[in-house]
């Protein structure tokens, strides 16, 4: 389901706010770079799994989003390079 535009910005703010308040807090980043992987804020998207990936580094959703962000941008190596991270971790 798509949000409407009023309730997408009120949800990433809400998640930016989130951020704010606890950077380490990984429960707002994946959510919030879905919603930007939807809207095609794709660079955005991908730099939304770094914190993610910093705390835990086995997070195998945080590689997947990556891969599909950078594969969206038209960066296939390195979409694979994350694609195969994430195979990794789900296996480990």
């Amino acid at each position: 389901a798509r949000l409407v535009p009023d309730q997408e910005a009120a949800a990433r703010e809400a998640f930016e706010r989130a951020i704010a308040g606890d950077p380490k807090n990984t429960a707002p980043y994946l959510p919030f770079a879905l919603i930007e992987l939807k809207n095609g804020r794709n660079e955005k998207a991908a730099r939304l799994s770094d914190p993610v990936l910093a705390i835990d580094p086995n997070f195998a959703e945080a590689h997947l989003y990556r891969a599909v962000a950078y594969y969206n941008l038209g960066k296939l190596e390195r979409g694979e390079t994350f694609a195969k991270d994430r195979r990794e971790k789900r296996r480990g």
